[in-house]
């Protein structure tokens, strides 16, 4: 028998597609497409029953997430005397890229702009003298 009182939804069907959403936030694990990204939630009916817990792990090639912004540890350039036209190369030490290249370098060195960021493909090399 069904409760005279009960109205439905005329645009309710009975498996719903349901959103929420979430905010990433600074200093929070990174995971990387392809990886498992866990889940574990409930949900309750308008009669307070909750659902069992859902735990399946969301897997997909392009669903990487940066939770750690790019940190930058130390900025130097050559010791020696600089003139009008010299090209200066910055080195900028970055603490934390998560794993991944930069871009959209911006910003000065004693009002000069910044431009041509680049990343080495292989470590510098340390010369010494013998």
């Amino acid at each position: 028998m069904m409760n005279p009182n009960f109205t439905r939804d005329q645009n309710h069907t009975p498996h719903a597609t349901y959103t929420a959403e979430f905010t990433v936030t600074e200093g929070g694990t990174d995971i990387a497409a392809g990886t498992d990204i866990t889940t574990s939630f409930t949900m309750d009916d308008a009669a307070g029953n909750t659902s069992s817990t859902f735990s399946t792990a969301i897997s997909q090639a392009g669903d990487d997430i940066d939770a750690n912004t790019p940190t930058i540890a130390s900025v130097s350039i050559p010791n020696s005397s600089m003139i009008v036209g010299d090209t200066v190369t910055a080195t900028i030490n970055v603490g934390d890229d998560g794993g991944t290249s930069l871009t959209n370098l911006s910003g000065s060195i004693n009002g000069f702009a910044l431009s041509s960021l680049s990343e080495p493909t292989a470590p510098p090399i340390r010369l010494s003298s013998l």
